[in-house]
């Protein structure tokens, strides 16, 4: 469930390009043909799971997908995790529906990165580890971070 959310979570971390490399209809084909077997939803779920690694992909530039299609993706796994599979994203729902993890992990983020540019590895590092302590690892990536609850 957590690299399921993770992967909706990316959706938004795509920067679109001229051509696809990927078609989210088939996706869309899996899914529909799986829930259309007498409501199959393993299946559709494989099928998602399929897809988070090219979603995955995506973010890391190995694939391409244009915007419309990004756009079409971004509905379709919504629609699936959402709607129709009613699955929930835990960290979103806790405080009551209101997610005060994610910006408040941002924010302390955006302070390290800061930090690093400012060559302070001592804050840096200090606020990667205490993130690390309380359960959350840090990722660091080529083009900022990411992140995720352990």
């Amino acid at each position: 469930l957590d690299r399921l959310m993770k992967a909706v979570e990316s959706l938004d971390k795509i920067k679109p390009s001229e051509q696809s490399t990927v078609d989210p209809a088939e996706l869309e084909t899996r899914c529909r043909e799986a829930l259309d077997d007498d409501l199959n939803s393993p299946m559709a779920i494989s099928a998602l799971f399929d897809w988070v690694r090219i979603i995955n992909q995506l973010v890391e530039g190995q694939q391409r997908i244009t915007a419309a299609d990004l756009e079409k993706l971004r509905e379709i796994v919504r629609r699936y995790v959402f709607d129709i599979l009613g699955l929930r994203d835990e960290k979103a729902a806790s405080a009551g529906g209101k997610d005060l993890v994610t910006p408040l992990v941002n924010m302390l983020l955006d302070l390290r990165q800061t930090a690093k540019t400012e060559k302070n590895w001592a804050l840096s590092d200090k606020i990667r580890d205490e993130l690390t302590a309380i359960g959350i690892r840090v990722k660091d990536r080529k083009d900022g971070c990411d992140w995720e609850i352990e």
